[in-house]
Order: C-alpha cells, then sequence, then structure tokens
C-alpha cells in the first residue's frame, strides 16, 4: 500500500502493519518474501508486530482482512467502528466473500492468489483516498 500510494504522488499517508492473532517480531514467510521479491519489494527487514490500542486510536483508516480481525480490533477499541473495514469492501471488490484468508502454511499457489487479490486491492484503494 506504501509504495502504491507514493507511485501516485501521495507521501503523505502513513501505513502500517499489525497483526490481532500473532506474535511480534516475526519475519515474513519465505514464500511471502519471495511473491514480494518478485514484484520488486524487499521483505526481507519485515517484522510483525501486534496491533495495539493506541495504533488503533492514532489511525483514521484501519483495513483488516477477514471480519474476525474486524471483531478484534473492535474489542480493543469500539470507539474504532466507523473506520474499519475489511479490505475487500473498502476497495469496493464485490465478490461472494469480503474475507480473505490467510494462506500461511498452504501451497504457494494459494499465496500467489491471495497476494493477486490483495494487490487488486490496493490498486483500487489508492485510487480512492
Amino acid at each position: 500500500m506504501e509504495k502504491k500510494l507514493k507511485e501516485t504522488g501521495r507521501g503523505d499517508v502513513e501505513v502500517w502493519s499489525a497483526g490481532v492473532m500473532m506474535l511480534a517480531g516475526l519475519g515474513a514467510t519465505e514464500a511471502t518474501k519471495e511473491l514480494l521479491r518478485q514484484q520488486g519489494l524487499d521483505a526481507s527487514g519485515h517484522r510483525s508486530q501486534r496491533v495495539s490500542g493506541p495504533m488503533i486510536k492514532g489511525s483514521d483508516i484501519i483495513l483488516v482482512m477477514e471480519k474476525s480481525h474486524e471483531e478484534e480490533i473492535l474489542k480493543l477499541v469500539p470507539q474504532a467502528q466507523n473506520r474499519v473495514f475489511l479490505l475487500k469492501e473498502f476497495a469496493k471488490m464485490g465478490d461472494s466473500s469480503l474475507n480473505i484468508a490467510d494462506p500461511i502454511a498452504k501451497p504457494i499457489e494459494l499465496y500467489a492468489q491471495t497476494f493477486a487479490v490483495i494487490k487488486e486491492a490496493v490498486e483500487r484503494i489508492s485510487s480512492l483516498i
């Protein structure tokens, strides 16, 4: 998202990445790093972080992959109700499921499919904000 926004001249948007159900400090999977490398992105230095109340409170828009992520965000900060959206919902991708399942420990093909969905959503969103 950050790369795409900068390409469109939106260097004024700060992008964070955080999870609701994982440990902090973990690196990206090898499959993720390879897919991103193919797109000209280097994720070798990426480390996971757990979402926090202050992070949520300081965000204008919170985009999540699955409905359960939205529910966890709202448990932490109920006042975020009107700022948290499913990524595909915000991108106005009208297919049957708005959830994007985590491909971790699945075949590389599922990583590629998931990446394609996220990439399309990011491209749509970067033209909206």
